[in-house]
């Protein structure tokens, strides 16, 4: 009995029990328009070997830098997926678009979606669910506290390591389609086999007519300005509505300066801070000029020229960091769009922090 006990414990730890079921799960990952049209396959379980077509492959226990693998998953052949080129799809199943001058956003669908989310550069936001071809209607985002989980039969760690591959590459919108564009992969012995399919919308273009002017033109000032901000290489844009939030973006703003400025007094029951980091900048000469700015409801909307140098101009051979405060005679300003008065597009958003 002793010798029986220890062999079942070994079939145990093999995974090879009698009448257990060894066989993997499969989730088909197909991502359109990233990085060219590719399948992802994502097979979990034992090892084990798998056929597809006249081809075998080996799945093996493993782990992988590559940036779209997933924790839990098997290797197969060495790699952290199957992956396999895709034809691109015969038409665009959805587009969306930006509302000038507004957080809302256009969406249009030529096929029917599970679900369509947008990423601003930021934050993650829900568009729409259960969408029907034909759908074509003004939007105002609802953000997503937890990114790309829950879309299709994306798990949790999919979902995290496919949107942190997205994230890098700005804004855009994701639509989850309905029906599967492709046949199934005909693999033997599989245990389970789900299929998602994503479509990723790179770049985020402006809807010219649904355009709607702000409703107001406000007065402000220049509560104060410099070129030597504590900042990284990107641009900044920041909204300051209460007095340790002005503190902090104060210290940022002259955290080069042994004494700061005094802090300005600021009343936040009926004005707002914004400001804008330009980032760091080679030389001398960068700046920033305020034209004009406006109110929608709760949202400012900033008109401001980026100013550079001239080619052969005679600047400071120095890093500069240049930089503009803004005092706005509102209270609870809840988003302030910056935009550049030269090409008349949207360079950046702060939003209130809570």
């Amino acid at each position: 009995m002793r010798y029986l006990a220890v062999l079942f414990l070994a079939l145990l730890l093999a995974g090879c029990v009698p009448g257990q079921d060894t066989s993997p799960s499969l989730h088909d990952v197909s991502i359109y328009g990233f990085s060219g049209n590719t399948l992802y396959g994502y097979f979990y379980g034992v090892p084990t070997t798998v056929t597809i077509g006249e081809s075998s492959f080996a799945l093996t226990e493993g782990r992988s830098d590559d940036a779209l693998a997933v924790s839990g998953t098997l290797l197969v052949d060495g790699q952290p997926y199957l992956r396999q080129g895709l034809e691109p799809l015969t038409e665009t199943p959805f587009e969306v678009q930006r509302v000038p001058l507004s957080t809302d956003l256009t969406l249009s669908s030529n096929a029917a979606l599970e679900a369509v989310v947008y990423f601003d550069g930021s934050l993650w936001f829900t568009l729409a669910e259960d969408v029907e071809a034909g759908f074509d209607a003004r939007i105002v985002p609802k953000e997503r506290i937890d990114g790309l989980r829950g879309l299709g039969q994306l798990t949790q760690n999919e979902a995290r390591v496919i949107q942190r591959e997205l994230e890098g590459s700005g804004p855009l919108a994701l639509a989850v389609l309905s029906e599967p564009p492709t046949e199934a992969r005909q693999i033997e012995g599989l245990k389970e086999y789900f299929r998602t399919f994503l479509v990723v919308q790179q770049g985020i273009p402006t809807n010219i007519t649904a355009f709607e002017p702000p409703v107001r033109e406000l007065l402000w000032d220049v509560l104060a300005s410099g070129n030597q901000a504590v900042t990284g290489e990107s641009p900044q844009f920041v909204i300051a509505a209460n007095q340790s939030q002005l503190l902090n973006l104060w210290n940022q703003a002259y955290g080069n300066r042994l004494t700061p400025p005094p802090l300005p007094d600021i009343d936040f029951r009926r004005e707002t801070v914004v400001a804008m980091f330009m980032g760091t900048k080679p030389t001398g000469g960068y700046g920033l000029d305020v034209r004009g700015v406006s109110l929608d409801g709760s949202e400012l909307y900033v008109d401001i020229s980026t100013i550079v140098p001239k080619p052969g101009a005679i600047t400071t051979q120095a890093l500069t960091s240049p930089w503009v405060m803004l005092r706005i005679p509102r209270a609870n300003v809840s988003v302030a769009w910056f935009r550049n008065v030269g090409t008349d597009e949207l360079i950046g958003v702060a939003r209130r922090l809570r």
